[in-house]
């Protein structure tokens, strides 16, 4: 903190290791979080995070079922393999950096209302080898297998909000409105996976320290990265209002509109995108409620209406066609009581929940390799707390 009290500042650092009672194996991260909060004047904050980490390990072994055939293997034990084995190597690893940072300015405007802007955006990447084991159908044996991981992920969120606190008369308003805008960006420079070698799971000889770094980059130099990019935008806008309609009675209502784009998944090797990729959306989810003081500060009872959605990709039917979905919709009730008594020491709810999902894509079942906006999901849920 400086003299003035205006400047706030704090670092918060921390490093992580550890190896693995396997032959090989480890992870170490290195982590580092500075946070700074300036108060400009009475009526204006702001305030910066960051957020940086740098890791790196192996990945765990990963085992893998036989496909196509019966399940023969109900127990690790009837697996038959040498679990001290780590069935790779230390040279043999994953870096995965991130680096979020976060910014916020908070304004007062008059005596009702406070703007409150956000950005933040977040970088993800992972450089390196991954790799996994099948079993094979014999059952005596592990195919290693290998890919080389390059990809880079990245968002970015710019929201604006308004919130008021304001009377219309002897009703008191507490109103959200803004808009959000988030943009995600997903590059893919990966290798194709491919199987590396085959050893024997219980005594796999002098063949199981051949599977390191230098020879996975000589097995790979002949393959064709796959360099592919997907973008997709989300533009929202929204408005809620709590509303006083009585001292122990609220309503709330609000509404939600998202327009969805996604460009698609772009080649960045050949110049095209892939045919029936991008697609573009719009959906309203409105919500409502009620809550109903039987005693101030110790007994309520609510209800209310919630609908949410998910954003469905066209998808390619049986003889070639594109179909396009609207996004799928979920509504969901609720009501309940909550008690809060002997001055907060007994506190309890019960909520009843009535969820219903429509306009799910299912697979056709009168049809095979096409797609219907069929499929329903009901949900029924008492939970006491």
């Amino acid at each position: 903190m400086d003299s003035a009290g205006k400047a706030l500042f704090r670092l918060n650092a921390a490093y992580h290791y550890e190896g693995s009672w396997q032959d090989a194996g480890f992870k170490k991260s290195f982590f580092i979080a500075p946070s700074l909060t300036y108060k400009v004047s009475d009526r204006s904050t702001t305030e910066f995070r960051a957020e940086i980490q740098q890791a790196e390990g192996t990945n765990a072994p990963s085992y893998f079922l036989p496909r196509g055939i019966a399940l023969q293997q109900f127990s690790p034990d009837d697996l038959k393999i040498d679990f001290t084995r780590s069935w790779t190597g230390n040279d043999i690893t994953i870096k995965t950096p991130v680096l979020n940072i976060f910014g916020k300015m908070t304004n007062k405007i008059g005596d009702h209302w406070i703007s409150e802007t956000n950005v933040s955006t977040s970088t993800r990447k992972s450089q390196g080898v991954y790799s996994y084991h099948s079993i094979r159908p014999t059952g005596d044996s592990l195919q290693r297998w290998v890919n080389n991981q390059d990809a880079t992920n990245m968002f970015i969120d710019l929201q604006q909000n308004f919130t008021g606190d304001f009377n219309i008369g002897q009703f008191r308003n507490r109103v959200v409105a803004g808009v959000d805008y988030l943009f995600i960006r997903n590059d893919n420079n990966a290798s194709p996976y491919i199987p590396f070698d085959t050893v024997r799971a219980m005594n796999p000889g002098a063949r199981y320290g051949t599977l390191t770094s230098s020879a996975i980059t000589a097995k790979m130099a002949n393959l064709a990265n796959s360099k592919t990019r997907t973008e997709t935008s989300t533009y929202s806008a929204y408005v809620s209002d709590v509303f006083n309609i009585t001292e122990q009675l609220n309503v709330m209502a609000s509404l939600r509109v998202d327009y969805f784009e996604n460009k698609g998944s772009y080649n960045m090797t050949s110049g095209t995108t892939t045919a029936n990729s991008a697609f573009y959306q719009t959906a309203f989810s409105p919500k409502f409620g009620a809550v109903y003081e039987i005693l101030k500060n110790k007994l309520s009872v609510f209800g209310n209406y919630m609908n949410g959605f998910s954003n469905v990709a066209p998808r390619a039917q049986g003889d070639g066609t594109v179909t396009t979905f609207k996004p799928q919709q979920a509504n969901q009730w609720e009501a309940g009581i909550k008690s809060e008594l002997l001055g907060g020491k007994l506190t309890g709810s019960l909520s009843y929940y009535d969820i219903y999902v429509k306009d799910v894509v299912i697979n056709d079942p009168t049809r095979a390799n096409f797609f219907i906006r069929e499929g329903n999901v009901a949900v029924k849920v008492l939970k006491p707390k």
